[in-house]
């Protein structure tokens, strides 16, 4: 399966924990051995790319919400900060946006080739992910965080470390866990103490990650495409009933014949509509497939790309993911509704279609209706690909022959024809029958 292309790990330990004391010693060395002995300090284990526990070949200096650089004056105070937390019963949070280095190529925040990194990029990329965090986990105005960027062979990282200065979180007694590596499990370790639920939120998790590739990867020009062929060329430009198409008349007409009478139900995704549903995606179809495919196939192509660069963001091995919910390491879900972006699109774009469909038949009037009948009767020249060879009669002979009243009048007049022939050749076979009596009679009186 393709490697994500980013993945965020979080985890925490309470105040008491010895993670935190030695955290803020990290703060307090400088560079070269905060890379020697980062394990030490590290507090995320993962699986499948472990190794960004280890200690990093380099490292960026600390950064924060506000500076790409902190210089000592502000690493002491930055140490205080995270000292006072700790005092206070804070819970220290640590975020981990580990990246695939390929991934980082082919967005072009990596040189494959001086191994330069768009540094700054990342940064914005991880305030903007902290910021989310701190608001949907009400830490807006009282967290502090610092950050800095590590360089592994495989996996470039960004470990994030924050605090809350006075602590909102329920503690409670309980076993501390740690993780074995050869086990690749979370174990007890039979010691318990206070702790803080430093748990986040599983959406807060989602979130930040979203907004942080959605911020390091510029897709609004992919995704401006997509609203634009789909809601201003599809929905708005093409979807219009025109009377001069006759096939699309008369699917319009067939539809209305069908739709229940209250129109209250006539929406899309109403329940009642389900039976329905298939006659407004045909007509939505012939729209799309008919009318405008060159519009459509590239909406279907730019969705493809869009859903494989979604799938390269997101993708990974669940297999790779612990989902113990009482790990003490959360992981940003990848979304499930990823491998169907295209598909949920395409779904939506059938959906507004079908509506603006249904509204138009909602808003006709009377007469408008007939309109759509008188052009819904398909003549012959409008029908194609015709193969029924059977003879049918012409209009003419169609209007005297199978007329059923002209029928019957016309029957009446032979009927009337026929009694009087009848009639008038019994008269003449009488008048002959009289003449040869007389000619009889004659004939007789001279032999006498």
């Amino acid at each position: 399966m393709t490697r994500p292309g980013i993945i965020l790990s979080s985890s925490f330990v309470s105040s008491t924990d010895e993670k935190f004391n030695k955290y803020i010693e990290y703060l307090d060395r400088d560079e070269a051995t905060r890379n020697k002995a980062f394990e030490k300090y590290n507090i995320v284990a993962y699986t499948e790319f472990n190794d960004y526990m280890e200690n990093p070949e380099k490292s960026t200096g600390l950064f924060t919400a506000t500076d790409d650089y902190v210089d000592e004056e502000m690493v002491n105070k930055m140490k205080n900060l995270f000292t006072e937390a700790q005092k206070n019963q804070s819970t220290l949070w640590q975020d981990v946006f580990s990246f695939d280095n390929e991934f980082l190529i082919e967005e072009g925040l990596l040189d494959k080739h001086t191994g330069n990194l768009d540094e700054k990029k990342i940064q914005q990329a991880i305030r903007v992910a902290m910021e989310d965090k701190f608001a949907k986990e009400d830490l807006t105005g009282q967290g502090v965080w610092t950050a800095s960027i590590h360089y592994n062979t495989d996996n470039i990282h960004v470990h994030v470390a924050s605090v809350e200065m006075e602590n909102t979180k329920e503690r409670v007694f309980r076993e501390v866990k740690t993780f074995n590596k050869n086990t690749q499990s979370y174990e007890g370790t039979g010691k318990f103490d206070w702790q803080s639920k430093g748990r986040i939120k599983q959406k807060t998790l989602d979130s930040m990650k979203s907004k942080f590739a959605n911020t390091l990867i510029d897709r609004n020009v992919s995704l401006a495409k997509i609203h634009e062929l789909s809601r201003t060329h599809l929905i708005k430009n093409t979807v219009n009933l025109s009377l001069e198409d006759k096939n699309l008349c008369r699917m319009y007409n067939d539809l209305l014949r069908t739709l229940p009478d209250n129109k209250k139900l006539w929406q899309y995704n109403r329940k009642e509509m389900e039976p329905f549903r298939d006659q407004v995606n045909k007509i939505t179809s012939y729209y799309l497939k008919e009318k405008n495919p060159e519009t459509y196939n590239e909406l279907v192509t730019t969705l493809d790309a869009e859903e494989k660069k979604q799938i390269r963001i997101y993708s990974v091995n669940s297999k790779a993911i612990i989902n113990d919910p009482g790990a003490p390491v959360q992981h940003a879900k990848n979304p499930e509704i990823t491998n169907n972006y295209k598909d949920n699109k395409l779904k939506e774009l059938y959906e507004r279609a079908g509506n603006k469909i249904l509204q138009e038949l909602k808003s006709m009037t009377i007469e408008e209706r007939k309109e759509l009948y008188k052009s819904s009767k398909l003549k012959k020249r409008y029908i194609k690909n015709r193969e029924d060879t059977t003879w049918k009669p012409s209009s003419v002979f169609k209007k005297q022959l199978f007329n059923e009243k002209l029928v019957l009048k016309n029957m009446k007049k032979f009927e009337k024809i026929i009694t009087n022939e009848r009639s008038s050749m019994q008269d003449e076979q009488q008048y002959e029958q009289l003449q040869q009596d007389i000619i009889r009679s004659q004939f007789n009186s001279r032999g006498r």
